[in-house]
């Protein structure tokens, strides 16, 4: 009964030392055998010293991950879009540089350089903002449009080169972009400006019919009442001429003066005085003179 109680354990240490003791080795045609230290796989008993005579093989076995070539592929893939994208960047920084120098290049065309924009152009401000001022009761589309509208009006008269400079930037965009409107805007402008040469030469037409009408009734009145009418008329013009004689002499008698134009011909405003009053059972007319 002890004996028997004893035959497993030892059965299981007998294996384990038995096991220890012999190595698992593979033949060149797969077959297993059973090598025991010590011993080569053909049962052979090893030297205790290494033969200098033997080389040895090795065999360098390279197993590869199978990961390595999805994290490749996704390395390259993210490489080509960093890539990509700092191209487009670099690319919007580019079209933005050239913008920004355009626009520095159209802005020194239009600013002329003998021109200060400091006083002319707060001017020009307080202008539209009259404009806003005085339509403040008005419709949305009157309110809308008056600001702009009282700034350009201002805007020849306090900076005249600078709005020159902008017509004619302006003349060449639509000459650019919309040459169809151009050519109307052109045509219009030549209308315009004929229309206005027009009621000029009728206004002086009516000047010079006024005055013919004005020289007519004095020589009625002088007709009639005997009066020189006409020559009171005329001594203000008379008096302006020689007093712009007069000036241009003493300006010419001057050092080193230079020579003068004869600007063109100014109507003097005339001051009337009341000299008669010609009576026929009632007053018909009254007889002035210029002071």
């Amino acid at each position: 009964r002890l004996f028997r109680g004893s035959i497993g354990p030892a059965a299981a240490v007998g294996g384990a030392v038995i096991a220890s003791a012999t190595t698992v080795a593979y033949a060149d045609d797969g077959a297993v055998v059973f090598v025991h230290p010590g011993r080569a796989p053909n049962g052979e008993k090893l030297p205790i010293y290494e033969n200098p005579n033997d080389e040895g093989t090795v065999t360098l076995v390279v197993h590869h991950n199978p990961l390595s070539e999805h994290i490749a592929t996704a390395r390259e893939a993210t490489a080509e879009a960093v890539g990509s994208v700092r191209g487009v960047v670099q690319q919007g920084v580019s079209r933005w540089i050239d913008f920004e120098r355009s626009v520095e290049r159209e802005v020194k065309s239009v600013v002329p350089k003998d021109e200060n924009l400091t006083p002319g152009i707060i001017y020009v401000l307080v202008a539209g903002l009259t404009g806003s001022v005085l339509m403040r009761t008005r419709s949305f589309p009157v309110r809308f449009l008056a600001p702009p509208t009282f700034a350009l009006a201002a805007l020849p008269y306090f900076l005249p080169k600078t709005a020159h400079n902008l017509r004619a930037y302006v003349s060449d965009l639509e000459d650019k972009h919309a040459p169809d409107f151009a050519a109307k805007h052109d045509a219009f402008n030549q209308n315009l400006e004929m229309h206005w040469h027009m009621a000029v030469d009728r206004l002086r037409g009516a000047s010079h019919e006024a005055a013919q009408w004005s020289s007519k009734a004095a020589e009625g009145v002088e007709s009639a009442t005997g009066l020189r009418v006409g020559n009171a008329l005329r001594r203000p013009a008379t008096q302006v001429e020689q007093a712009r004689a007069a000036l241009r002499e003493e300006i010419a008698a001057l050092p080193d003066a230079p020579p003068l134009t004869p600007p063109a011909p100014v109507t003097a405003p005339v001051v009337l005085e009341k000299v008669a009053t010609v009576v026929e059972q009632k007053p018909i007319a009254e007889i002035v003179v210029a002071v």
